[in-house]
């Protein structure tokens, strides 16, 4: 009999993103599903108004897995070497049921499925969902059989362009309004935080290797963030002019010691407020590799990326193409110095195949829900 049950488990925010828009697609299907989730992604549920199960991330997988009645198992992928979704990919292997897991972003590819051991697929899954061939790509290369994985799309982005549409050239002014009703008429620009990191899964990169100095900071968020708070203030503007106003927004991994240093030079902290409406309101959004600077660009905003080292722009589809980026202080003081140019309204992302949901739940529906493991 195929499996009765799916349990989908997430703890990051961008899987969880993914898994709120899957979710409709599989009851569709009749596909029963549970979601599991802990940490940052249980938050992000609640303010979507999901129905999930919160779950303790010490719980054991296979009582999970009996206490759930799952048949078979889709885990997002995180940078944690000790999350429950690999346990649950391991658990379901004991159990011979089916399994898969779905990436959200290529970045880290070599550390996703790898746990505390040394090899990078020590937790294999029977079958990958990827946003893209770029991502596939990267996940053969580390030994994942390319016909086990499916490049289905991101169901993220697909909503990020219908909200473009729903929204269309009106939205600009009315976010704006909404969010920054005290920016006058001064441009906003938001810089997009990437956080810091949670797990010793890689070692702090050294300050010496960055194309950029700050202000003598270490870490990479901080040492673009002040990069970007001194063109600000350096910029050349009209005499008596002010600078832009500057958003600030935080990633969720983030507390008040990471931005506390730099507050005073912030026109807005940004946490709680819906992440599209933020960007759709800017006329200028900066940041590094984080996705909702991909997000923003497919929104049509002006973006920006600034590239700590050269090797960031393979972590994100987009960067030097659909985004500009710059790798030293003359380019970015250039950058920001030259008038926004929004991204061409026609231009989608060619690396993203359209129509994620249906090809991701199809592929659940038929691979997980009437297959069987590997």
């Amino acid at each position: 009999m195929p499996p009765s049950r799916l349990l989908i488990f997430v703890e990051d925010a961008s899987p969880a993103n993914y898994a709120a828009l899957l979710l409709p697609a599989l009851r569709e299907r009749g596909v029963s599903t549970t979601v599991c989730a802990t940490r940052i992604a249980a938050e992000q549920l609640r303010a979507q108004h999901v129905d999930f199960t919160a779950t303790d991330p010490t719980t054991h997988a296979g009582t999970l897995i009996g206490q759930v009645g799952a048949g078979a198992i889709l885990a997002g992928t995180a940078e944690n070497p000790d999350s429950l979704g690999l346990a649950l990919i391991d658990a379901a292997r004991e159990r011979r049921l089916p399994s898969a897991a779905f990436v959200d972003a290529r970045v880290n590819a070599e550390i996703r499925l790898r746990g505390r051991g040394n090899q990078p697929l020590a937790h294999r899954p029977d079958w990958l969902l990827a946003p893209d061939a770029w991502t596939r790509e990267a996940f053969v290369k580390l030994g994942f059989p390319a016909r086990r994985i499916e490049v289905c799309g991101h169901p993220r982005y697909d909503h990020v362009l219908e909200m473009k549409r729903q929204w269309g050239p009106a939205g600009h002014a009315l976010m704006r309004a909404r969010h920054y009703g005290d920016a006058g008429d001064r441009p906003i620009w938001v810089f997009i935080s990437e956080g810091r990191p949670r797990f010793d899964v890689a070692a702090e990169p050294d300050p010496s290797e960055y194309l950029f100095r700050g202000r003598g900071a270490r870490r990479r968020n901080a040492v673009v963030l002040e990069e970007v708070l001194d063109a600000r203030n350096g910029g050349r503007r009209q005499s008596g002019s002010s600078p832009p106003y500057f958003v600030y927004r935080a990633h969720p991994t983030e507390d008040a010691a990471d931005w506390m240093p730099y507050c005073n030079e912030f026109d807005r902290l940004s946490r709680a407020e819906p992440a599209l409406e933020v960007v759709y309101a800017a006329d200028r959004v900066i940041g590094m590799t984080s996705t909702l600077l991909l997000e923003a660009a497919l929104l049509g905003m002006p973006c920006l990326g600034v590239m700590p080292t050269r090797a960031d722009r393979q972590l994100l589809p987009g960067l030097g193409g659909l985004i500009p980026v710059v790798e030293n202080r003359a380019e970015l003081q250039a950058a920001l110095d030259a008038a926004p140019k929004p991204v061409d309204a026609g231009v989608a992302l060619p690396e993203v195949p359209a129509g994620a949901v249906e090809r991701a739940a199809a592929f659940v529906q038929a691979r997980l829900m009437h297959g069987s493991p590997a």
